[in-house]
């Protein structure tokens, strides 16, 4: 059975040793995208909060919707996918569609690993391991990435509703890590369903660097507040996750 906490041990250990990977992750609403179901906020909230909705009647949501889609599938060496416990006494999503979509089971791994009972090694350990890394940051063009304990090269901005706006802007992401030359860089994502897309798409190009899906990890440095519940020792604070199969 896998357990959380040494699972982003291995992970951050990997960024320590120098062993690239990525690592993307999908939950709940990304399997409102795989399922076509409609997903609605209230549109104060999407702007204020920078949540996301889709819309399956949509013709241009649909085909964006299928773009991520197809990420979601991909299977490759060192790319690592996050997802819901496939079974498990604490969740309120059984992750088993996600689990028996996938062939190599030993690269999948927890869709909280970065949050709720991982939350504080998380903050402290990953500034720990990035320390003196190129780190570049792929999230809403609002955050405020000098707040990070870690500083930040080169900050990509994307808007609300990321996933539907700004897949272009995975052209920029090559290029910039063309440009790296052989240097390994980190690339932190907080960009929703897009970071699924985004990461998978880089690393089918190049796989000399670390790619993370980091969420909501930082939030509160990003936004100077809360954004989830785990942030104020609330909602899924403490809670680790458990490993059960079918």
């Amino acid at each position: 059975m896998k357990d959380m906490e040494d699972e982003l041990d291995s992970f951050l250990d990997r960024i320590n040793d120098g062993k690239p990977f990525a690592l993307s992750r999908w939950g709940d609403g990304e399997m409102r995208l795989s399922k076509g179901l409609e997903f609605h906020r209230n549109p104060s909230d999407i702007i204020n909060n920078r949540l996301w909705d889709f819309d399956p009647s949509d013709s241009h949501q649909a085909k964006i919707a299928n773009l991520i889609c197809e990420s979601l599938r991909y299977e490759g060496e060192d790319l690592f996918w996050g997802i819901p416990c496939p079974k498990c006494s604490v969740c309120y999503v059984s992750g088993q569609e996600q689990y028996d979509l996938y062939e190599n089971k030993d690269n999948l791994t927890f869709a909280s690993i970065f949050v709720n009972g991982n939350h504080e090694e998380t903050q402290r350990r990953l500034p720990q391991v990035l320390r003196g890394k190129e780190v570049i940051f792929v999230g809403h063009h609002s955050a405020d990435v000098s707040r990070l304990p870690f500083p930040i090269t080169k900050h990509f901005g994307v808007g609300t509703n990321a996933w539907l706006n700004d897949s272009e802007i995975l052209g920029d992401l090559k290029e910039y890590m063309r440009d790296l030359g052989e240097s390994t860089a980190v690339a932190l994502f907080a960009c929703g369903p897009l970071s699924c897309y985004l990461i998978t798409e880089l690393w089918k190009e190049n796989k000399q660097h670390f790619l993370l899906d980091i969420g909501s990890a930082f939030d509160v440095e990003l936004y100077s507040r809360p954004t989830r519940g785990f942030h104020s020792g609330k909602s899924g604070y403490g809670k680790f996750c458990e490993w059960i199969i079918e």
